[in-house]
């Protein structure tokens, strides 16, 4: 397998996982799931983050949360953004900037305080409380 392939490999999964997560947004309104992902994946109509943070109500995404069901969509963004290689500096960015436009208050479990950026809060809170052998769960 050539570098060609693995970097298209690389791509595809990470496009899987995303699209998995953000078709959730579909529920909210149709057609949001793709915008968003065209917006995470290569940067076009930011002006998505708008519409997304005056939609979402509640927490679509499952956003810092410390307890998740099993068949979650979290899991895989969890591990993606915690083990992505190469790790891509502006796709992270973008995809914590639509995860913290879809939740309207983070919760009391997140990472850092009102002081931090609440994207930089969003980041630090999905990626980084590690990927534990034993996670938490619900239900157990």
């Amino acid at each position: 397998m050539g570098i060609l392939d693995k970097l298209r490999n690389i791509t595809d999964q990470r496009r899987r996982v995303v699209a998995n997560d953000l078709n959730r947004l579909d529920e909210v309104q149709r057609g949001l799931a793709d915008k968003a992902l065209a917006f995470v994946l290569g940067g076009r109509d930011a002006t998505v983050l708008a519409t997304i943070s005056t939609l979402c109500k509640g927490d679509e995404l499952e956003v810092a949360v410390a307890w998740l069901p099993n068949e979650s969509p979290s899991w895989p963004r969890r591990r993606l953004l915690a083990q992505q290689q190469p790790f891509d500096d502006d796709f992270t960015k973008r995809y914590a900037q639509v995860l913290s436009a879809a939740c309207p208050s983070l919760p009391d479990s997140a990472v850092g305080s009102d002081a931090v950026p609440s994207d930089v809060r969003v980041l630090f809170s999905e990626a980084f409380p590690g990927i534990r052998a034993n996670t938490n769960r619900w239900p157990p």
